[in-house]
């Protein structure tokens, strides 16, 4: 539930427009929640030294990082809105050289490795993780045939151009008799002349 509400709020908040303070509360509080869940995992299954620690898991880590990326948007969202005035927008004005875009960088990649937050819920289900390990084991079987599919295109591609160029050079339209202009469509100075019957 507090991982769908998380992405609900990083769906509807947008880094260029005013901050609402009951969404920036909801965050806060979202990722307090998040903080404290990680650190009682920590205390009851170790650090990084035991055996199941939080951070010698695939998913422990995961969390870790998504905890730590909502700390650092929340950080360095509050020190852009305090360097703006407080309720102002975050907008940049000076480019990616000034520390705000720089920033702003920051707020960006925090978002995209919170994006990825929502897939933690896929190993709950145990038949949504096995749809995902299939996925993962087939995944070579999977590019060999999208490499055979892209050389038949090109073989096709290849073909098509040996077979047909030049064939269309004339136009059989009665509007557009041979060795008449055309005017492109688009604004163009040039005009085109059609190219007599291909010997």
């Amino acid at each position: 539930m507090a991982v769908a509400a998380s992405s609900l709020i990083l769906a509807v908040d947008n880094l260029h427009t005013e901050y609402i303070a009951g969404l920036a509360a909801l965050d806060g509080l979202l990722t307090c929640a998040f903080i404290v869940e990680l650190v009682l995992r920590m205390s009851r299954d170790g650090v990084v030294c035991h055996r199941g620690a939080v951070l010698r898991s695939t998913g422990g880590l995961c969390d870790a990082l998504f905890v730590l990326a909502s700390v650092v948007e929340i950080v360095v969202r509050g020190i852009l809105m305090a360097s703006n005035g407080a309720g102002s927008s975050v907008q940049s004005t000076s480019g990616l050289a000034s520390g705000r875009g720089a920033a702003e960088i920051a707020i960006s990649i925090a978002r995209v490795i919170r994006c990825v937050r929502p897939l933690r819920l896929l190993s709950v289900s145990d038949s949504v993780a096995l749809v995902g390990v299939a996925l993962g084991e087939s995944l070579m079987s999977i590019l060999n045939v999208l490499g055979i599919v892209l050389l038949a295109w090109f073989i096709l591609a290849v073909l098509g151009v040996q077979l047909f160029a030049g064939a269309f050079r004339r136009c059989s339209d009665p509007l557009f008799p041979e060795g008449a202009l055309l005017d492109p469509p688009d604004g163009w100075t040039t005009a085109i002349k059609l190219s007599p019957t291909v010997s």
